[in-house]
């Protein structure tokens, strides 16, 4: 298999992380994934489609932390990733490559 890119853009918000991961989505076809968009899509499974109810327990709490305004827990952000990146790999072979974007909140996420 062919050496694909992966790019990683990590910054604070209005750094300009998902201005430059259009360009590369634009210019290159990439996958796209956004660790603030991930965790929007699985708090919204709180009121919607949920594959259990372990999963919409979950999704609640996101939501909850969300609101509040506190941070999701790095082991969760981590997870949401780790899906993310198992949901793209499994057509990688077709893919021009992969976008990640997303803001640590601490040395040890970045």
């Amino acid at each position: 298999m062919a050496k694909k890119p992966v790019v990683f853009f990590l910054g604070k918000s209005g750094s300009g992380k998902d201005t430059q991961a259009e360009l590369l989505i634009k210019k290159f076809g990439f996958d796209f994934i956004s660790t603030g968009q991930l965790l929007r899509d699985f708090r919204n499974r709180s009121s919607g489609f949920a594959a259990n109810s372990i999963e919409r327990y979950e999704a609640d709490g996101i939501k909850r932390i969300l609101e509040m305004g506190r941070f999701v827990p790095t082991l969760t952000v981590a997870c949401q990733w780790r899906f993310a990146v198992l949901e793209v790999t499994k057509n990688f072979e077709n893919s021009t490559g992969m976008v990640f974007v997303g803001s640590p909140r601490k040395l040890s996420e970045a």
